[in-house]
């Protein structure tokens, strides 16, 4: 799980290693102790890398995660108006690096929410609330999960949007300090959230004001133990007064949303490409059956078992603990060939090969558009992989490109393109010819 977890968390790679306090040989071994053979857990491991590297990872980072109009406060002199209370329990952040690092804190709980909803903000720093950017940019939310110290300008501008039509969510008192850390009097967003010892949803001009005392704040660990209470009163207050609703939504067997899983979005092109990874903790308590609900009908294929669900809007799964990764397209790829432009080649020189996607259904217009992946692997006469040729080829559209650039060194001998339609699993085969120069 961990290598699609550092995916699903944004990142491009990760150095995995346990340190040398476990009671083995140096440490946390990763092969047996002569190194014949990699242990279980490491050869798992590896092999999810191995596939991600064929692929999915170079369509994840490449696409553009899927953003809701959901704005999230975030100012760095929090970290240090949080020291100001230090017996708080709904304190900012419990890391030593306070000045640099968020982490087990407000806005790490205020993540996990979202992601319980399938929802994904965009952060704005107090800059970006100047002259209506927040209606400008098209926020119809704005969360305020540590927002102690706020400037007067700040205040004005959430005024602002509220009274033209916007919803802001706060917990932990927000604008009790100056953004120097003083404390007021009376504190900025007053009029706005009147009550903070209890819940409170107000009407203010065209939009409202709703405080959750701990309603984003220990998210993390509540949703850990299975509680979901907060998650649902955000999700009904963003459904209600801006009518924001997830594009993907996952329903348990009890009939209600799960929140035990995330769920990432990404866009390439006109396709949608959809992670689930449920939190570890709620094995042995949530049950694996699920069912899918698409806000649109697309062609829905379970990427990693290759199956195809067909043109829905809904589909039935087993969500187990494995990762799991869907592609949702305007149409349904069932043919892939390869077409050699030649199929001799000098040492030295390239070869190109046109490959071609057949697709049922879906506006041309919709399919030239829709990002895909390649995977392609070179194999020498002996029937060796040639690691220098691998690639992952990303494209739109129904045709592509490959360019097989021929080493001064190759073998003359009959070689094999292999190439492989990431999404469904289909291959496509051609032979050539390397002939000496």
């Amino acid at each position: 799980r961990s290598p699609w977890k550092m995916l699903f968390a944004g990142y491009r790679g990760f150095d995995w290693e346990e340190g040398l306090s476990f009671q083995t040989l140096g440490g946390s071994n990763c092969f047996t102790p002569d190194y014949s053979e990699a242990l279980p857990f490491f050869k798992d491991l590896s092999d999810e890398v191995r596939y991600l590297q064929c692929g999915v990872a170079k369509l994840v980072n490449t696409a553009k995660p899927k953003r809701d109009p959901i704005a999230i406060l975030w100012a760095p002199y929090n970290h240090y108006i949080s020291r100001l209370y230090p017996f708080e329990d709904n304190g900012f952040t419990g890391t030593e690096l306070y000045n640099t690092v968020v982490d087990h804190g407000a806005i790490t709980d205020c993540l996990a929410l979202l992601k319980s909803l399938r929802l994904r903000g965009t952060f704005v720093a107090p800059e970006d609330l100047d002259d209506g950017a927040l209606d400008t940019r098209g926020f119809k939310a704005l969360l305020l999960p540590y927002n102690k110290g706020m400037s007067q300008s700040n205040a004005d501008a959430i005024h602002a949007f509220v009274e033209n039509g916007g919803l802001v969510i706060a917990d932990n008192n927000p604008g009790l300090c100056s953004e120097h850390g003083r404390e007021l009097d009376t504190p900025r967003l007053a009029d706005l959230f009147r009550e903070t010892a209890n819940e409170q949803v107000i009407r203010f001009g065209k939009g409202a004001a709703a405080y959750l005392p701990n309603g984003i704040n220990h998210y993390l660990g509540q949703m850990e133990r299975g509680e979901y209470a907060n998650a649902d009163a955000v999700a009904v207050l963003l459904r209600e007064f801006t009518g924001v609703t997830p594009t993907v939504e996952l329903i348990g067997a009890n009939g209600i949303p799960r929140r035990d899983t995330l769920t990432p979005l990404y866009l390439k092109g006109s396709a949608l490409y959809v992670g689930m990874l449920r939190n570890s903790l709620s094995a042995d308590m949530e049950s694996a059956e699920t069912t899918v609900r698409l806000m649109n009908k697309h062609h829905v294929w379970d990427v990693r078992e290759h199956r195809y669900f067909g043109f829905v809007d809904t589909f039935s799964i087993d969500l187990d603990m494995r990762a799991r990764f869907f592609a949702l397209l305007p149409g349904n790829p069932v043919g892939f060939n390869l077409d050699p432009a030649d199929t001799t080649v000098s040492q030295g020189e390239s070869l190109r090969f046109n490959a071609m996607v057949e697709f049922d259904g879906g506006k041309a217009e919709q399919i030239a558009r829709m990002g895909q992946v390649a995977h392609v692997e070179v194999f020498a006469p002996t029937g060796e992989a040639l690691e220098c040729y691998r690639d992952n080829v990303l494209f739109a559209g129904p045709e592509f490109e490959i360019a097989l650039p021929i080493s001064y060194s190759e073998k003359p001998g009959r070689y094999t393109l292999k190439a492989e339609y990431v999404v469904t699993g289909m291959i496509a085969k051609a032979e050539f010819e390397v002939r000496e120069r």
